[in-house]
């Protein structure tokens, strides 16, 4: 079985949002998740004061498990946006 790496980024609501509560909640979904891993995080700064949280996800190349990921991240509070950047097998 291969893998799949794919990166997000998640541009947040308000200037005055924090990117760490949204990567904690990350975490926390990704650990109720079997074979998927959140390998890296890293804030970027957009314009204006917002800020965007890239987010690089490992995950199996069978089943739909980007499906189950990307439905989860529309329960993210203080996310405005998510944008894929990139999907390729490891």
């Amino acid at each position: 079985m291969g893998k799949v790496v794919a990166i997000y980024k998640m541009l947040m609501e308000s200037p005055e949002q924090e990117t760490q509560p949204v990567e904690e909640t990350l975490q926390k979904i990704v650990s109720g998740m079997t074979d998927v891993r959140l390998a890296e995080t890293k804030t970027e700064e957009v314009a204006f004061g917002l800020k965007a949280l890239v987010c690089t996800f490992i995950v199996p190349d069978t089943g739909n498990w980007l499906d189950q990921l990307e439905s989860k991240f529309s329960t993210l509070q203080g996310v405005g946006s998510v944008e894929p950047l990139s999907v390729s097998l490891l």
